[in-house]
């Protein structure tokens, strides 16, 4: 553009010029050629335009394109999302209607079932096209369609989001379970409907159901237990209408029978002992029977119109429950004892009245077992002094309260000073001396005993050691008594052992005393420790022989040195005539048995005579002595006995019945007075 101007330039100089021709046809050509060029330039210039113009709107165009591909871009992303989603959504919706939970859709109004998903059909064994037909009810096992459109109301008018309920379902076989269901509005078809999704909660019930067995019931005896008992006499207590009574029941004989036939006869007696329970209670009773542990059982009675029934079932029970029982090849046999407590005594927790059928149990025992016992206040406040008297006992051991008497065991034809035995007593520090009678059972019951009776046997050591000092070759051999606890004690051995060794004493200067029912308790292990005390050279000696379970087999079968005959064979003179041939017999087989025997209780004339007479020749009792403190008894020895026993003699002969033999103590021929 800029040489066509220049050009132009060039012409209008020379025709400007004044030395140019002024030839007209010159200049009228130049001019010519000049509005030629300025047309071509202006036709280039509107050209250039033109193409100025057409490159922007191609670039509009361009850009225009490039829009609507994006756009297309976009739309084709987005379709492909959606389908993307809509295949997601489809494979959802195929895992919804597979899927156990159960999917129920119902018309809001009518509450017909508009779908089910195919875990639902599945679960409760109807077709779609059947189910179609039915409502939520139908389906139902517990509820009617106008109770199930009350429930569901809250949720249709919008006064609640949504509801869960635990109901049952029915199956098209007619069998149930349950289901935790949760409804809720939704649309469907965009129809209003209600939305039900349940979820079959049958092992969940199961396990809960197990686990309350658990919690609540025995597994041996498939009877409630100590936690659902309680809970039980708990809500009697608070609820019942009549009286409450509450039966503890014992049984006598179970862990010697556990222990000698082993563990599984016993679970067995437990569970015909269950069987037994539940057979004897009526259902006129209003019972409930529990177990609470070993051997130990409740019957909870309630709306009783007097105290007095529950002593009648009571004793009803101890009836039938007492007796033989076939546990296999085993015949046991077995009793209970029971305490009976009623809600007359205004009891507000199901704790102190099991507390207190307990002592009521526990005194039926101590009456003679197999039988029942009523609680009363006087049981309540014996518990309450042998607990004050545990907690004084201990304090009595810490602060050596404890003393040692000793009653002389004599030679009957010469009354020489043959042995001593240690009795324990209570130097109290307000009471004075408290009789053993008063604190030993609560020992034993506690374990106190065994310290207590290791005390004594290391005090009798030491006393023997002083007196031997005193009194040489005249010093008494001691016994001691052992409590049964003590013999089970796997250390007795090696202590009784230890303190021998300590204080240097001769085994055989001393007498461990234990009774036949204190073996029997345990035999076995009962037996090998009086074998292994023999055999270090202590005496054994069966105490109390003629009470409880003795027999004469016994004298053969037991490793014993000493008998001692129980006081009851003569404490009157007419019952020490009635048992004469019995205690000759003793007297016999003892001797035969190379056993010393020794007879307890002592009191009067007339017995001492009739043992003098049957061969008796040792004896203890209040005609010789009564047990002495160490220091007098030393001063006894000395100088009061050699008189005293001289006078008995004296009494004796004068009575005549020294020279008596024991066939005509049997036949009553003797003079002798049969009262006292």
């Amino acid at each position: 553009m800029e040489s066509v101007n220049g050009q132009i330039d060039t012409i209008r100089f020379f025709l400007d010029r004044p030395d140019v021709p002024a030839d007209h046809d010159v200049r009228a050509a130049l001019e010519q050629v000049r509005r030629h060029i300025e047309r071509q330039t202006e036709e280039s210039r509107r050209l250039a335009e033109a193409q100025a113009d057409a490159i922007v709107h191609a670039a509009e165009i361009i850009s225009e394109l490039e829009e609507t591909r994006q756009r297309l871009e976009d739309a084709r992303a987005r379709a492909e999302a959606a389908a993307h989603e809509a295949q997601r959504l489809s494979a959802f919706g195929d895992i919804l209607d597979q899927s156990l939970t159960e999917i129920y859709i119902a018309d809001q109004e009518s509450l017909a079932l508009v779908h089910v998903n195919r875990g639902a059909r599945k679960n409760i064994g109807y077709p779609l096209d059947q189910l179609r037909k039915m409502t939520l009810a139908d389906i139902n096992g517990e509820l009617e369609l106008d109770e199930l459109r009350k429930i569901v109301a809250a949720v249709l008018d919008g006064s609640r989001a949504s509801l869960e309920l635990t109901t049952v379902h029915r199956r098209h076989d007619g069998s149930r379970y349950p289901v935790r269901a949760h409804l809720e509005p939704s649309t469907f078809d965009e129809h209003p409907v209600l939305a039900v999704t349940a979820l079959d909660i049958t092992e969940q019930t199961r396990m809960l159901h197990r686990l309350h067995e658990l919690a609540y019931l025995d597994p041996l005896t498939k009877l409630p237990n100590r936690a659902y008992a309680l809970d039980a006499v708990q809500k009697a207590v608070e609820e019942c209408r009549g009286y409450v009574a509450v039966l503890f029941l014992d049984f006598d004989r179970f862990k010697l029978i556990n222990d000698s036939l082993g563990h599984d006869v016993g679970d067995e007696l437990l569970r015909e002992i269950a069987k037994r329970l539940r057979a004897a209670l009526r259902p006129s009773d209003h019972v409930m029977p529990a177990r609470l542990g070993g051997d130990e059982f409740i019957v909870v009675l309630k709306d009783l119109q007097s105290p007095d029934n529950a002593a009648s079932i009571a004793g009803r029970l101890v009836r039938e429950l007492s007796g033989q029982y076939q546990l296999g090849p085993h015949t046991v046999y077995s009793t209970v004892s029971i305490g009976v407590v009623t809600s007359e005594h205004g009891y507000e927790s199901a704790g102190d009245m099991l507390r207190d059928a307990d002592l009521a149990m526990y005194a039926a025992k101590n009456a003679g077992k197999g039988r029942y016992a009523v609680f009363d206040e006087a049981m309540r406040n014996d518990a309450q002094r042998r607990l004050s008297i545990e907690g004084e006992l201990r304090r009595a051991l810490e602060h050596r309260e404890l003393v040692l008497y000793y009653q002389p065991i004599v030679a009957l034809d010469s009354r020489q000073l043959h042995a001593v035995e240690a009795l324990i007593r209570w130097k109290h520090p307000t009471r004075g001396i408290v009789s053993p009678a008063e604190f030993v059972s609560v020992a034993e019951e506690t374990g106190l005993v065994v310290p207590m009776g290791e005390w004594a046997l290391d005090e009798a050591l030491r006393q023997y050691v002083e007196w031997q000092s005193v009194l040489g070759e005249e010093t008494p051999s001691v016994h001691v008594n052992v409590s049964r606890r003590q013999l089970l004690t796997p250390t007795l051995v090696d202590y009784v052992a230890d303190r021998l060794n300590h204080h240097g004493v001769p085994p055989q200067s001393l007498h461990l005393e234990v009774t036949e029912s204190m073996i029997m308790h345990d035999q076995k292990t009962a037996l090998r420790v009086l074998n292994d005390l023999r055999e270090i050279g202590v005496k054994i000696d069966m105490d109390d022989f003629g009470t409880g379970h003795s027999s004469l087999s016994c004298l053969h079968a037991f490793p014993i040195d000493v008998l001692k005959i129980d006081r009851s064979f003569i404490v009157t003179p007419k019952k020490i005539y009635e048992f004469v041939a019995l205690l000759h017999a003793v007297l016999t087989l003892a001797d035969n048995l190379g056993l010393e025997v020794i007879t307890e209780g002592i009191e009067d004339v007339e017995q001492l005579a009739t043992l003098q007479a049957l061969g008796c020749k040792y004896g203890q009792g209040y005609l010789f002595s009564r047990p002495l403190p160490p220091d007098e008894l030393v001063t006894f020895v000395r100088k009061h006995y050699a008189k005293e026993t001289s006078d008995l003699m004296h009494t004796a002969e004068t009575l005549d019945l020294a020279n008596v033999t024991w066939t005509d103590l049997i036949r009553g021929t003797s003079d002798a007075p049969h009262d006292s």
